[in-house]
């Protein structure tokens, strides 16, 4: 399967069972490296008798265009988003604005000039 254009990424906290993943945001771009260490085998001679890898350290970076405050403070620090938080939604439709007691207000120019 291919796919091809910007993806999402998501994260899951490991300090709390049931976990559910949360999205960080819209990715821009991902990559991991790995390195490993080379372990020789020597003997009596000058020469290893064999070589063979050793540990692996792997590391991994992501560029995000757009990221989740929410998601981020929820994966690496354990906040929990409360009651009167501003928080930004991800992919949520528009909402009509009640009639009462709204009042939107604004100043009509003519910009025909």
């Amino acid at each position: 399967m291919y796919s091809f254009g910007s993806g999402v990424l998501f994260g899951t906290r490991t300090d709390s069972a049931n976990a559910t993943p949360v999205n960080f945001g819209l990715v821009q771009e991902v990559t991991i490296d790995e390195t490993a260490t080379i372990k020789e085998l020597t003997g009596q001679f000058q020469r290893p008798v064999a070589i063979a890898r050793g540990s692996i350290k792997t590391t991994g970076k992501a560029k995000v265009a757009r990221i989740s405050g929410i998601a981020f403070g929820s994966l690496f620090y354990g906040v929990t988003p409360v009651a009167g938080q501003i928080a930004t939604l991800f992919a949520e439709g528009p909402t009509a604005i009640p009639t009462t007691p709204f009042t939107i207000r604004g100043e009509r120019r003519d910009l025909r000039r």
